[in-house]
């Protein structure tokens, strides 16, 4: 009798759109190595039994004294020795979240950032030679191996090798603060929201604000993943300042969301030429330049904001003609204007998360959700202004709550947060960058959607009729000249 709204249940809480095909997009964008299978572990006597030989005493330590008694870290605590960082892992006051990366699971071919590029560094003040590095995306493996480097010829002058010293551990600690969380959740308690902030914050990135991880669970099989890449394979190693979940794979702090976007061509190619053709890449990228005087570096570009980011589908599902119109010299203006509608300036929404942006609170969160497993646990309505003078994007967030039904008081449930947008359901949401919370639509927005969410009637509003661009000739050039 169960087996149909246990069915049902499976199908719910596994098909996000977030998973699968976009899991390995996400993945062939990081610099790291495949997923190791269980027989690859087992070979190398790393089975998620005997990861800790004795769980009993791992949970008898801090985070500093497990990780660096356990012969499958020797990276890690090397890194967290030569960044002078034990007093933050060894803290018997703090109480705070590691994702620690096992040895076996650092890429031995090269990372993300090398010597050449942060040679750059040394003519930068000691902060923002740390920025400069972390929108590398570097990793503390990276940085660790360079430091392994340091009596090289290029660096046998004194002075320039404490500098670069001074330097990579400053990035090693950078580093690893991204893979920290501030407080101590545990694996259970990972999928009550979907991004959390982390320890590492970057002077001119994301206004200041924590540079943010994201969280994906599955009940069916059971799985936790962190930036859609790295895969938790041993959770909950209890210590006593805090909790270390074993990760499968470094994780790298974000770029920004215009680089993360340009990593991925056959999904956003179109998007990113777009981008570029219409002169907005500063509006939506955050890199380091030199500075007019030729003295130093700066950032720019945009330190925070939102994108509403449609695929190349998207593109492909606007009439041909139309298509052929923006991309030529004629259809520049109508172009930006289109790509201005999809940015939401300085202000950063994650579905559990808002900087810079209030909410209206719906009256219906709590009340039983008519698919009879669920309950909603809030309910908010965002009016974003968008770098397009006087139009708005609606966004309606929802968090819910789905509880299996199967006999007995303790009753599974999973959580699930849904995003749309001018009602219209996000196809993968909370992407975190370094300077951006990224939402990927299916199709563009249309700007003629610019109205508040009052005008749509009832909690499942999003279900309106469907804007085709097929009338754009009737519209879109005189809208796209006026001012």
């Amino acid at each position: 009798m169960l087996f149909y709204p246990l069915l049902c249940f499976t199908s719910l809480v596994a098909a996000s759109p977030s998973f699968g095909s976009w899991g390995r997009l996400f993945t062939s964008a990081s610099n790291q190595l495949p997923l190791r299978t269980l027989p690859e572990l087992l070979a190398d006597g790393i089975s998620k039994d005997s990861f800790f030989e004795d769980k009993k005493h791992a949970d008898e330590g801090t985070i500093w004294e497990i990780i660096s008694n356990n012969p499958r870290f020797t990276k890690l605590t090397s890194a967290i020795k030569f960044a002078d960082a034990v007093k933050y892992f060894d803290d018997k006051d703090a109480d705070f979240t590691f994702f620690a990366t096992p040895d076996w699971a650092l890429s031995r071919e090269k990372g993300n950032c090398d010597d050449a590029d942060l040679s750059e560094g040394d003519h930068m003040s000691e902060d923002d030679a740390t920025s400069f590095a972390l929108v590398q995306g570097c990793h503390w493996s990276d940085v660790l191996t360079m430091s392994e480097r340091l009596d090289t010829a290029y660096l046998r002058d004194d002075d320039k090798r404490e500098r670069r010293k001074k330097f990579l551990k400053r990035l090693i600690q950078a580093s690893l603060a991204y893979e920290a969380l501030p407080d101590a959740v545990d694996s259970f308690s990972l999928g009550d929201n979907t991004t959390y902030a982390s320890k590492l914050a970057i002077p001119g990135v994301l206004d200041g604000q924590p540079l943010r991880v994201r969280v994906e669970q599955r009940l069916l099989p059971p799985s936790t993943t962190i930036n859609f890449y790295s895969k938790v394979v041993y959770s909950d190693v209890k210590a006593t300042n805090g909790i270390i979940h074993v990760v499968n794979r470094p994780i790298l702090p974000s770029l920004s969301g215009f680089q993360t976007l340009f990593l991925l061509p056959s999904q956003f190619s179109i998007l990113t030429s777009a981008i570029q053709r219409s002169g907005l890449t500063d509006n939506v990228d955050l890199r380091y330049v030199k500075s007019d005087d030729g003295d130093g570096y700066e950032l720019q570009g945009a330190s925070a904001l939102t994108l509403f980011a449609p695929t190349n589908l998207a593109f492909e599902r606007l009439p041909l003609k139309l298509r052929l119109f923006l991309f030529s010299p004629l259809g520049y203006r109508a172009l930006r204007k289109v790509l201005e509608y999809h940015v939401v300036p300085g202000v950063v929404v994650h579905a559990d998360y808002r900087y810079n942006q209030s909410a209206d609170t719906s009256p219906d969160a709590g009340k039983a959700y008519r698919a009879g497993y669920g309950k909603v646990i809030s309910d908010v309505h965002l009016d974003l202004s968008t770098a397009l003078k006087d139009h708005f994007v609606h966004a309606h967030i929802k968090k819910l709550e789905y509880t299996l039904p199967v006999p007995g008081p303790n009753k599974p449930s999973a959580i699930k947060t849904e995003i749309s947008t001018n009602h219209r359901v996000v196809l993968v949401s909370d992407v975190v960058t370094s300077n951006a919370a990224v939402h990927i639509l299916d199709r563009l927005l249309d700007p003629r959607d610019s109205r508040h969410h009052d005008d749509c009637e009832g909690f499942f509003c999003h279900k309106t009729q469907e804007s085709t661009w097929d009338d754009w000739e009737d519209w879109l050039i005189q809208w796209a000249e006026s001012d």
